[in-house]
């Protein structure tokens, strides 16, 4: 019998840091369930990773596959299934890592054991519902960013997310021209030809 409890944590954005969702918060539900089962906590800490976005490679989870194939994780810790999967990919790692390596896995705040027999339609639910509630979750987001644009971006140069424009930088939800780059910025465009 292993001894561990591998405990994976991950957030999706930078801002789930500050909501409840924290990695620090993930870390303490997964020793706490550790506790409860009298074993020791081992961590996974993805950090900042989406699971949805394509191309997007998260090399903890990889590995914790990669773990599960060699025997050296047997019980598996997640606060939620989209902490691990939200995708038909879920499907497939149930199956051929979960049940295939006969591996306990534990979900939510008081880790309850998910039953291979009795809970498997219950995971697969969970993971439907999770993949409908990022793709309703992206629909909010859009709407709420095009009804900025419409209302306030004729006036106001509105910041909606993500990296900032090279020569410029996001202060307040406001586009702001970074001093120290925009320098280079003109640099590129007096060099050209």
């Amino acid at each position: 019998m292993n001894k561990f409890l591998d405990i994976y944590m991950r957030i999706s954005s930078k801002r789930q840091k500050t909501e409840g969702y924290s990695l620090e918060s993930q870390k303490k539900s997964g020793i706490r369930t550790a506790k409860r089962l009298k074993l020791k906590p081992r961590f996974h800490n993805e950090g900042v990773k989406s699971s949805t976005i394509k191309g997007v490679v998260r090399p903890i989870y990889e590995n914790i596959k990669y773990e599960i194939e060699t025997g050296n994780i047997k019980n598996l810790w997640i606060l939620e299934v989209q902490r691990m999967f939200r995708t038909s990919e879920g499907f497939y790692f149930k199956d051929a890592y979960l049940f295939e390596y006969k591996v306990n896995l534990y979900i939510g705040e008081y880790g309850e054991k998910y039953n291979w027999n009795e809970d498997n339609e219950i995971l697969d639910f969970r993971m439907l519902q999770s993949k409908y509630e990022s793709r309703t979750i992206r629909k909010r987001s859009v709407r709420g960013k095009r009804h900025l644009l419409d209302t306030y971006s004729k006036s106001t140069p509105i910041f909606l997310g993500g990296t900032p424009t090279f020569g410029y930088e996001n202060k307040n939800k406001k586009w702001e021209i970074n001093k120290e780059d925009s320098k280079w910025v003109r640099y590129m465009f007096d060099s050209t030809i």
